[in-house]
């Protein structure tokens, strides 16, 4: 095994054109596989960085007859769909672009408008301070705000001592003084179309308290997240969704025109998330799997190509005289005299086919056909053969006295 490998190796470093092409070739078709899959193993088959990420389901409000995918969902729809046995919590969730005024100069920022629970269900945990609970849910709350990390160090400069301490949001009709409650530890946490820099309860916002938008069913202002509940099925939770919302609309024929083609969807948060770039993403692994394909087959041609230049080469070694030997080899002395024997013995070689071929049967299929060999690095080479013609007999008295 040993001796086959120092052969190759010896055999590439003499061709160095097809070494480098052959490298060059597998090397680009292997690499383009490896950055890809990098992006699709990262975008489409990676778990996303939450707790139980494959329980996380996004439920859609579409409008199929106006053309809206996604027209959002009431408090009062949330509430009929809280019922559902098949998820056990329901996460209300809404982004807004502040300007937030505090120490720091004013700047604007994008925020989440959630409910307690959201922290909850993605696993998301404080760096320092608290996240949002309960009580931050409940009337008459006050207004908290929770710092994703990266807005922490970058605004705040890492400062501790703004747990506490209170900013103005400016998004509503009337500012909104904010009490810093927490920051969240590093990582990602974002569930919208773009990135937050913190999150705000609903005490926030005046307008998600007032009577109009809590008893209408019609005023759609937020996105929902629901945990599928343990042992359930993204399939029954969306044959049960699907049962409740037509309860809804018999409930409520009024806030479910006809025209507009009301239903509801789910699907799990990652495919939501990747629908849109998962084709894309197919396609350019199956066009680089193809160029993979090509380069092996082209290194496959290179190949051939090759030994069927060394077709003469490759014969000769496999010749019964050329054995491969692991020192420099000498005939013995009897050797000797059994082969110089049987080629004086024989005579000169007949010309006729049929003479050659009785001549080359008698003397075990090789007749008077010997190899002269070379010892190159421990490897037997071929070089070249002669034949012992009738001019050798004439001599056989004084070889054979010489050899026998």
């Amino acid at each position: 095994m040993l001796k086959n490998v120092r052969y190759a190796v010896r055999s590439l470093i003499r061709t160095p054109g097809y070494t480098i092409t052959f490298i060059l070739t597998l090397g680009l078709g292997i690499g383009m596989n490896t950055a890809i899959f990098s992006v699709v193993n990262g975008v489409l088959l990676a778990p996303l960085p939450y707790p139980d990420a494959d329980r996380i389901m996004y439920v859609r409000h579409p409008a199929q007859g106006a053309g809206v995918p996604n027209l959002s969902f009431s408090f009062l729809e949330v509430d009929d769909l809280r019922t559902a046995r098949t998820l056990d919590e329901f996460v209300e969730y809404g982004d807004w672009t502040f300007t937030v005024v505090g120490d720091q100069e004013p700047h604007r920022a994008v925020g989440g408008l959630v409910t307690a629970n959201y922290f909850d269900v993605l696993g998301l945990l404080p760096q320092a301070g608290r996240v949002m609970g309960s009580q931050d849910d409940e009337d008459g709350a006050e207004p908290a705000m929770v710092l994703t990390y990266d807005y922490w160090t970058r605004v705040f400069g890492a400062d501790e001592s703004v747990i506490g301490q209170t900013v103005k949001l400016f998004a509503f009709s009337q500012p909104k003084t904010i009490r810093i409650v927490g920051v969240l530890r590093p990582g990602t946490h974002y569930t919208g179309t773009r990135k937050q820099d913190f999150f705000v309860n609903y005490a926030t916002n005046d307008h998600y308290q007032s009577a109009t938008i809590e008893d209408a069913r019609n005023h759609r202002m937020t996105d929902v997240f629901a945990r599928l509940a343990p042992g359930q099925s993204a399939e029954a939770a969306i044959a049960e969704l699907s049962t409740l919302h037509a309860s809804m609309m018999e409930a409520a024929p009024d806030a479910y025109p006809d025209r507009f083609g009301f239903g509801i969807a789910a699907a799990r948060w990652q495919d939501e998330l990747t629908k849109e770039a998962r084709p894309t993403f197919l396609m350019l692994m199956g066009t680089v799997v193809l160029v993979l394909l090509l380069a092996c087959a082209n290194v496959a041609n290179l190949t051939l190509t090759r030994l069927v230049r060394r077709e003469r080469e490759l014969a000769v070694r496999a010749g019964p005289s050329c054995r491969p030997t692991t020192s420099m080899e000498t005939p013995s002395r009897s050797s000797m005299r059994a082969w110089l024997a049987t080629c004086l013995v024989s005579g000169p070689t007949p010309s006729t086919g049929a003479s050659r071929n009785r001549t080359s049967t008698a003397l075990g299929g090789r007749g008077c056909e010997s190899w002269a060999l070379q010892q190159t690095r421990g490897s037997t080479v071929c070089l070249w053969r002669t034949r012992i013609r009738s001019t050798a007999r004439p001599l056989s008295p004084l070889l054979g006295r010489a050899f026998l």
